[in-house]
């Protein structure tokens, strides 16, 4: 325990796993719910296995800022990383939440190949973002998540 006192202050840790435990059980609640909704069977083991990739990534997304919180402990350097925290799970939830509203809409994931097809059309699709394509729930949602990651 004294070696992580000794990483980052007490309030370091409370500030940033309040922001990580959130995040991580947020990004691997939309990936069970992405794999209760497969049409074939599937037991703990192969659920586990499709969930072996989020869990990485999180503790690797939290393993990074953990660090980056370690070697910058103070001056306009933390006040960056504070920042670009705060600005990289921001769109780390809103790329997951995209890929999960895809795949419940659609059936399939979202890929970049989706993603590149859609830039030229923009114009065509901001009408279904904004004029009722996404229910008012989603946004509120995402408006509270943004509110309380900045906060």
């Amino acid at each position: 325990m004294g070696s992580l006192r000794a990483l980052l202050s007490r309030r370091d840790w409370v500030y940033l796993l309040s922001l990580l435990i959130p995040f991580v059980v947020y990004n691997l609640t939309l990936r069970a719910l992405d794999i209760a909704s497969l049409p074939e069977g599937h037991g703990l083991p192969l659920s586990l296995d499709l969930m072996q990739s989020t869990i990485f990534f999180n503790l690797g997304f939290s393993l990074l800022w953990i660090g980056l919180f370690a070697a910058a402990r103070r001056g306009p350097l933390r006040k960056v990383i504070v920042i670009l925290f705060h600005a990289a799970a921001i769109l780390v939830v809103i790329a997951n939440t995209s890929g999960h509203q895809y795949l419940q809409q659609n059936g399939t994931t979202l890929e970049y190949g989706t993603i590149a097809e859609w830039l030229p059309k923009l114009k065509e699709i901001e009408p279904i973002l904004f004029e009722g394509g996404v229910p008012l729930l989603a946004w509120l949602l995402l408006t509270a998540a943004l509110l309380y990651s900045w906060l």
